[in-house]
């Protein structure tokens, strides 16, 4: 095998060198460093979201914790840039300039999670967005989605659960989930399965239509794969719960994509959640 030849003057350390800026050069063209703050700031701030709804739903020690911190290294993150750029001139002047930067960071963090108005350039009003597109489809789906498989397919028949250590987990999940009752049926449903399953599957999903929304061979590509990731995440209940995670997975992403917002999935998710753990708490 030859080697590639070194210029006259130069060293394998400085090609190395001269390659890497040019990979960096094209790098932060395709996504300038601005771009990339932004980016890694809503990641943080989803996974505070995400942390807080488990603390919620669960407040231990733990999961108390790590809420508390992810919050606080988001809120750090978000602050360095402002406080580093503030204007000098004054206390207050610079601590109106940081608060407003924070805001302007939490608002574009959040509108990049999704957390936005279902349907936004829509002439219809808000409460009736809302009603429509949290309220009444997501339970219709949900509901859809519920008589497929008590109705249609029987997931337990095509995919029987044999294996001592997933019967072991599914049976840990319900008594988790149904703990408490109603209230941790509701809470379990929303806050500990939807929410943080949402923001980690479909909010990337939503980041990419609202960045490139014309490419629709990103935003599919994209959304086939977290569309994956979520139902083999539910492998450990069997590969039944993979297939029933799938479909109800592409659900949730149709109605995201099509509505640009997270609101409309989480609904359908919890819901749907929340119609199979209210059956198993009236049946214990």
């Amino acid at each position: 095998m030859t080697t590639p030849a070194v210029r006259s003057g130069s060293t394998p350390i400085t090609v190395v060198r001269s390659r890497y800026e040019l990979m960096r050069d094209a790098w932060y063209r395709l996504i300038p460093a601005r771009t990339q703050i932004r980016f890694l700031s809503t990641v943080l701030l989803g996974y505070a979201i995400y942390n807080a709804a488990y603390a919620v739903d669960d407040p231990t020690r733990e999961n108390l914790k790590d809420a508390f911190l992810s919050w606080l290294f988001w809120l750090v993150f978000a602050l360095v840039p402002p406080i580093a750029n503030a204007k000098a001139g004054g206390r207050w002047p610079r601590i109106r300039s940081v608060a407003r930067s924070l805001r302007v960071t939490w608002v574009r963090s959040i509108r990049w999670l999704g957390f936005v108005m279902p349907r936004p350039n829509s002439p219809m009003s808000a409460w009736r967005r809302i009603g429509l597109w949290v309220l009444l489809i997501p339970v219709l789906v949900a509901i859809g989605n519920y008589l497929l498989f008590e109705y249609g397919v029987n997931l337990d028949t095509w995919f029987p659960v044999t294996d001592p250590d997933t019967i072991a987990e599914n049976e840990a999940r319900k008594e988790f989930l149904i703990r408490g009752g109603i209230f941790t049926a509701v809470t379990g449903s929303f806050l500990h399965a939807a929410l943080p399953e949402e923001i980690l599957h479909r909010s990337g999903v939503l980041a990419v239509q609202r960045w490139k929304p014309s490419n629709r061979v990103l935003i599919l590509s994209v959304a086939s794969v977290m569309l994956v990731l979520f139902a083999f995440a539910h492998l450990k209940f069997g590969f039944g719960n993979v297939v029933s995670a799938f479909i109800g997975g592409a659900l949730f992403t149709v109605l995201a994509l099509y509505t640009r917002s997270l609101w409309p999935a989480i609904a359908a998710h919890g819901f749907a959640n929340l119609i199979i753990e209210v059956q198993w708490v009236l049946n214990s």
